[in-house]
């Protein structure tokens, strides 16, 4: 008699772990692609490579004989890799580095002391090491995210001219400049416009006699694609 109520309750504790574990399954199965799907800690890094459509401003944008300053730069483009740091799922830190060439200009004319009908070619471009701040408006698993950047940069400003029968002429010139623009993701691809404020001042720019502060400042439209989070 005891040893048959041993064997009931032996009995019954096996069908409530049975019907334990069948309950639990489920769960456990509803919950594995949650966690697959959407892990708790993300990857909090993102390798962005770009590339842009690039108009010039100010002096790079103005007629070389009609301005005293002017380059006649056309319009040019950009290639860079971002590094972006996510602080939290809002807001990024993002060094960078852009190279930046601007359309050359190329013609005849006569120059005072160097000859007539010469034809010369006028390249400028810029090395452009930048810093900012990166917000987004959407959490990071919407399918589109609009984002604000902000942000400060080096530029490396170079300028080079070439005058038929004559040696290429080269000047450099370090600036500290700023970034600010306007954003869209879409998963991996991006896509922006961002205005770039150049300023420095020199007197090794052939086109002024003497120290001047020349106007580099230029409006990029850029696309990107990011390996990492998004």
């Amino acid at each position: 008699m005891q040893r048959r109520q041993r064997q009931t309750g032996l009995v019954s504790i096996v069908v409530v772990l049975l019907l334990s574990m069948t309950a639990m399954t489920p769960a456990a199965m509803a919950q594995r692609p949650r966690q697959s799907g959407q892990p708790v800690n993300p990857p909090r890094n993102q390798l962005v490579f770009e590339g842009g459509f690039v108009s010039p401003l100010g002096d790079l944008k103005d007629d070389y004989f009609d301005s005293d300053k002017g380059l006649n730069a056309g319009d040019g483009y950009e290639l860079g890799v971002r590094f972006r740091h996510f602080l939290n799922p809002y807001l990024a830190v993002s060094p960078s580095f852009q190279y930046v060439k601007f359309g050359e200009y190329s013609d005849v004319a006569d120059f005072d002391g160097y000859g007539e009908n010469l034809g010369f070619q006028i390249n400028t471009s810029i090395y452009r090491y930048a810093f900012e701040l990166q917000s987004f408006l959407s959490p990071v698993r919407s399918q589109m995210r609009m984002y604000f950047t902000l942000g400060i940069s080096l530029n490396n400003n170079r300028y080079e001219d070439l005058l038929e029968g004559y040696y290429p002429y080269k000047h450099n010139t370090l600036s500290l400049g700023a970034t600010a623009g306007v954003g869209l993701t879409f998963g991996p691809i991006e896509l922006s416009g961002v205005y770039n404020y150049n300023r420095f001042k020199t007197d090794g720019l052939p086109t002024v006699s003497g120290t001047s502060i020349h106007n580099w400042d230029y409006f990029v439209v850029r696309a990107g694609l990011a390996f990492g989070r998004f």
